[in-house]
């Protein structure tokens, strides 16, 4: 299996841009702690017309609760995977 680079997307990008990002990534985190209605995880999730894309959603985020299809995960539990 071949890895593929995860990237960070820091600076300020066009609607267009961001659309074309979030329909080419397999998954999306948002990890908020305390949040009130994060439109990342809307976006995200409305772009996927392919259906393709995962959504990994703190609990805490406002979204959480309107995104019953999401992965949900609590950002302060730490536990290694492997």
């Amino acid at each position: 299996m071949k890895r593929r680079k995860t990237c960070h997307l820091p600076s300020k990008k066009f609607p267009a841009e961001l659309v074309a990002y979030y329909r080419m990534a397999d998954f999306a985190m948002v990890t908020s702690l305390h949040d009130g209605m994060n439109l990342v995880a809307k976006e995200f999730v409305a772009s996927q017309v392919e259906q393709r894309g995962v959504l990994i959603c703190s609990e805490f985020a406002g979204a959480a609760e309107a995104l019953d299809a999401a992965l949900l995960i609590n950002p302060y539990t730490i536990r290694r995977a492997w």
